[in-house]
């Protein structure tokens, strides 16, 4: 289950927007979130280049290892921060979709349409490398180098989205896993329905989180690490 936000390329672009925010760069936090997040690929794969590996254990090892660094410069940064600025920092890490005019959702689009022609463009590399490495080896996929393509494309993705956004997390994790029991299709044919029903997802959390009744929205991020949790959960019970 490696994904940005177990990466800790998430929690990198949030750090990113955090500093921007506490040293009066509040203009710029989008571009502090995107280079927070793009500095954590390449320091991910600096050090797992010097491991000689792209396992999936070497890469969650790492990306926990700077989750928890990352979490301790934020707990730096809420200690000198005024309370203007600890409560601006806590809202952003909480994820919202309140975002408004082409300005702010056109980088959205795009990230989001190029990542989806790149996984479109890998989809029979995708099939084999879920099988297994060995077999999709075997079968001719260069399997460090599609691993190294296709999660920069999804970290930097991730890093545009999250920096507009904030941290909107278990969307990539709840929909593929029901889509995949729902569909019972090979991988190249649920690209497409997964990129939809992401979406749809996340209209629902909103949806959900605009009419529960408080006197302000709650912001999406809650919904989804709400409804996220549970399912992780469950998840690890019946690969059990």
């Amino acid at each position: 289950m490696s994904t940005p936000y177990t990466l800790g390329v998430a929690t990198g672009s949030t750090l990113g927007v955090a500093i921007a925010i506490v040293f009066g760069f509040g203009s710029m936090l989008s571009l502090f979130g995107f280079f927070g997040a793009l500095i954590t690929v390449i320091v991910l794969f600096t050090i797992t280049l010097r491991l000689k590996s792209y396992e999936t254990n070497a890469l969650l090892l790492v990306g926990i290892a700077l989750a928890f660094f990352y979490n301790a410069s934020l707990m730096i940064l809420f200690y000198i921060s005024d309370e203007s600025q600890s409560f601006e920092i806590i809202r952003f890490t909480m994820g919202s979709v309140d975002v408004v005019g082409l300005k702010e959702t056109l980088p959205i689009i795009l990230a989001s349409v190029a990542l989806l022609g790149i996984t479109y463009w890998y989809k029979k590399e995708l099939k084999l490398l879920l099988t297994s490495n060995d077999y999709a080896y075997l079968k001719g996929v260069e399997v460090k180098k599609v691993n190294r393509t296709l999660l920069i494309a999804v970290s930097i993705a991730v890093g545009v989205c999250v920096s507009i956004t904030g941290p909107i997390g278990f969307v990539g994790l709840i929909i593929p896993h029901i889509i995949k029991t729902i569909y019972q299709k090979s991988a190249e044919q649920l690209i497409f329905p997964i990129f939809f029903y992401g979406g749809f997802f996340l209209v629902l959390s909103d949806l959900i989180a605009r009419n529960l009744g408080s006197s302000s929205n709650i912001p999406i991020g809650i919904i989804t690490a709400f409804l996220g949790g549970p399912f992780f959960i469950y998840l690890i019970i019946r690969k059990r």
